[in-house]
């Protein structure tokens, strides 16, 4: 049995419009806004592929949940943790059914294997010059590929498009010192971290109509 697709939709945007209006001391406008990335990648979730009994119910709790009385009576933290679950239960049982997830999911992976690319190709770069900054060139890329990593396995916001862009300035500024070095190794571990970056921006900016 199907859930309606309008009457999922039209709960959440309800739920999500009581989010707005808590009040900032109860709700900070940060955790506002994570809330509305995970809100928006179900909504356009179930735009794609439909809702479910499952989904319907996980959906009426939110819209339940969502007030500010209720999150004044559980607290902020408790509530989060509840949110999160119940967006997680509908993702888990949705997103098999998603081809603009599964390839957005697929870009999380190149850009996994961008930055780890580039990590070693900087590190490598800076061992010349300084210990301590091919550590901290490896770590720092190695932590920016993770995040991305870990954010578009479960979120996605079209903003992410322009980060990945202007990160990729990085990874071309790399390569040019990489390339007046002469060092073969390191631009080879540069290329191909470009190539896979390239191919992971093209893979969100093809799923962009997806997202609101």
């Amino acid at each position: 049995m199907k859930g309606s697709n309008k009457e999922c939709l039209n709960m959440l945007q309800k739920a999500f419009n009581n989010i707005k209006s808590v009040d900032g001391r109860v709700l900070p406008r940060w955790t506002k806004y994570r809330i509305y990335l995970r809100m928006n990648f179900v909504y356009n979730l179930i735009e794609e592929v439909g809702c479910s009994e499952e989904s319907l119910k996980s959906i009426e709790k939110i819209l339940n949940i969502c007030r500010t009385k209720y999150i004044k009576e559980r607290g902020r933290r408790a509530f989060f943790k509840e949110l999160n679950g119940l967006l997680d239960d509908i993702l888990k049982e949705r997103m098999p059914f998603s081809r603009t997830w599964r390839q957005i999911r697929l870009s999380a992976l190149f850009f996994l294997a961008t930055y780890l690319l580039a990590g070693a190709g900087n590190s490598l770069l800076f061992l010349e010059i300084s210990y301590v900054r091919a550590v901290f060139a490896f770590i720092t890329l190695a932590l920016i590929g993770t995040v991305l990593f870990l954010t578009l396995r479960w979120t996605y916001s079209r903003d992410f498009i322009a980060l990945s862009i202007i990160l990729s300035i990085l990874i071309f500024y790399s390569f040019g010192l990489a390339y007046i070095s002469r060092n073969l190794v390191v631009i080879g571990l540069l290329f191909a971290a470009l190539v896979l970056d390239v191919i992971a921006i093209a893979l969100l900016m093809k799923n962009r109509a997806a997202f609101k």
